[in-house]
């Protein structure tokens, strides 16, 4: 447990001590990521990180793929009632694809693919 006053915390896991508001902040993300699927892209390395479960010890292991082996990446409409969601998805082999993002519009799903397709041009030195 963290040692604490009104104004601050000490992290006992990096040793910083921030402001409260920042702590619950933290914990509210660790929150929000932990069983949740959780999508990081490392620019500087050229790297793509999938955890389909999040962070959660239990859940499945991240997947990691190079931006510049990505050969095609897909936004497919999916409707339900009247409410419509765009996947982002990737090839997975013979498997079913790899749902990377979830949008409630087609815009911010599109954006999304434009640019992972543009970094993985850029990768694969075809720019």
């Amino acid at each position: 447990m963290p040692e604490s006053s009104l104004e601050t915390v000490h992290c006992p896991i990096c040793g910083e001590t921030s402001p409260l508001e920042s702590w619950e902040r933290i914990k509210a993300t660790f929150r929000a990521v932990r069983r949740n699927p959780l999508l990081a892209i490392d620019t500087s390395e050229g790297t793509l990180q999938f955890a389909p479960t999040g962070i959660d010890p239990n859940g499945s292991a991240p997947i990691d793929l190079p931006v510049g082996a990505i050969d095609s990446i897909a936004v497919t409409e999916h409707t339900r009632g009247r409410r419509s969601r765009y996947r982002l998805d990737l090839p997975n082999g013979d498997d079913s694809p790899l749902t990377i993002a979830e949008y409630g519009n087609r815009e911010n799903a599109e954006a999304l693919a434009d640019w992972l397709r543009q970094r993985a041009r850029e990768r694969s030195g075809i720019a």
